[in-house]
């Protein structure tokens, strides 16, 4: 295995474990958002948001060192580069960051839709608090759909 072979290498095995940190911190996620925990919902959303920035710059690097492998720098070229290679341990953690993915999409997509059935409750409950006949809070523009009570005064 030469240089850039090791790197990627080490890249993939990288990526792998800050996909398992990213899919523990949407599981985090996830339970704080089913048990409605506001505290443990903005620890797990920064963390995730971290993680997200870690796993785009060492992405980048992956795709360069796919470059200087003599690979077009792109996403397809990773599995090309697996295939290539004879180490039975690199084909398996491939597969592991593949199913990882796979769960980590799965997951966001369930928080997704917890938070629209949140969204949904939460509108609910501001529109029994307002009362029936009265306007929205805020208006699409972010303004609130009532007219200032004052007047202006010309000279």
């Amino acid at each position: 295995m030469n240089a850039t072979d090791a790197a990627i290498a080490q890249s993939l095995a990288q990526e792998l474990a800050l996909a398992t940190q990213l899919h523990e911190a949407m599981s985090r996620e996830e339970a704080a958002l089913l048990d409605n925990d506001a505290d443990a919902l903005s620890q797990a959303a920064h963390g995730k948001s971290q993680l997200i920035a870690s796993f785009v710059t060492l992405h980048q690097q992956l795709r360069r060192l796919l470059g200087q492998a003599g690979l077009p720098e792109q996403d397809s070229s990773m599995a090309s580069w697996v295939e290539r290679q004879t180490d039975p341990a690199i084909q398996q953690q491939w597969q592991q960051l593949l199913d990882c993915a796979q769960r980590a999409q799965e997951l966001n997509r369930t928080n997704g839709l917890l938070i629209q059935r949140l969204s949904v409750r939460n509108q609910a409950a501001l529109a029994a608090l307002r009362g029936p006949g009265e306007s929205a809070l805020y208006g699409q523009g972010g303004l609130t759909g009532l007219r200032p009570q004052f007047r202006t005064i010309l000279g």
